[in-house]
């Protein structure tokens, strides 16, 4: 439900203030950003995580018990994975936001759950995860309301205003 209102906001927002998605996701993502370092200051845990994250080598376990062989996970290796990991997000993001400008936040969300479904089949396929019956019972649901609204779709503005383009520049002139 707030996966929801919090579509149909971002695609009323970037109608209201004409923003692209890249201007909103730079505004939300700064006052997240702010508001995160904020929260995390005030419970005086920005510096310990720094130093626990960033500036030692190994995952907390590994650090918290003093474990100093066999370190997989140095400084330089937290960064790079941080880095490539906040860039494909902000992509992402960037994607799903010109998704719901284009086409609004239905199909936005048709298209995220769709992407997440797909994780989900890759990770049965390549680990052994035991299948059950409310897996089944959920694949049926998404593929029935996915076809669903292929049936119901009616067509937008931009692709009335595309198919006369095309209709007139196909049109002899006499």
């Amino acid at each position: 439900m707030c996966d929801g209102t919090l579509n149909n906001w971002s695609e009323q927002m970037m109608k209201s203030y004409d923003l692209n998605q890249d201007e909103f996701h730079s505004r939300l993502y700064s006052v997240s950003f702010v508001a995160t370092i904020l929260a995390a200051y005030l419970h005086n845990e920005l510096f310990e995580g720094i130093d626990l994250f960033l500036l030692r080598a190994g995952t907390i376990p590994d650090i918290e018990a003093g474990n100093q062989v066999d370190i997989t996970w140095t400084q330089c290796r937290k960064t790079v994975v941080l880095i490539l990991f906040g860039t494909s997000g902000i992509m992402g993001a960037s994607c799903l936001g010109a998704i719901t400008k284009r086409f609004g936040a239905l199909t936005m969300a048709l298209t995220s759950t769709a992407r997440k479904a797909t994780t989900l089949f890759l990770s049965f396929a390549a680990f052994e995860n035991q299948c059950t019956l409310e897996h089944f019972v959920g694949v049926f649901l998404f593929l029935s309301g996915l076809t669903m609204k292929t049936f119901n779709k009616k067509p937008c503005k931009s692709e009335i205003s595309a198919a006369q383009s095309l209709h007139d520049i196909n049109t002899p002139k006499s």
